[in-house]
């Protein structure tokens, strides 16, 4: 966040495996994600969060950080997308979200589908 209220034209890419990782699970509620959105928003503005830029997949993680991408289907990790998803439909956010599954079309594909749903709930 620093960087960008810093050095003009630079847009955030938010990572959210590397920052559940980096924080050992840091993901837990719907409040985890949304208290991110709401920081980026009050730092760098409505704009930067509206459209923002983000990698998205579920993260194996040690103490030394990231260890292993997962699939959306493995229970097992973190962080949930749906929670993401559901803080995406309250503030009617329109990011871009790539996916850095091992299986990025089949997973990509899961996340768009459910912040369709819940864009529509």
């Amino acid at each position: 966040l620093s960087l960008c209220e810093e050095v003009e034209r630079t847009q955030l890419v938010v990572d959210w495996a590397h920052l559940h990782a980096r924080d050992r699970g840091r993901f837990k509620t719907v409040d985890d994600f949304r208290k991110v959105i709401v920081e980026i928003e009050n730092r760098l503005g409505t704009e930067a969060v509206k459209d923002m830029h983000c990698h998205f997949t579920k993260i194996e993680f040690t103490d030394k950080g990231e260890k292993r991408h997962h699939t959306m289907d493995e229970a097992d990790y973190g962080p949930d997308f749906m929670m993401l998803a559901k803080v995406i439909a309250e503030f009617k956010l329109k990011p871009v979200i790539i996916s850095e599954s091992p299986i990025l079309d089949a997973d990509a594909i899961k996340m768009r589908d459910i912040v369709q749903k819940k864009l529509k709930s």
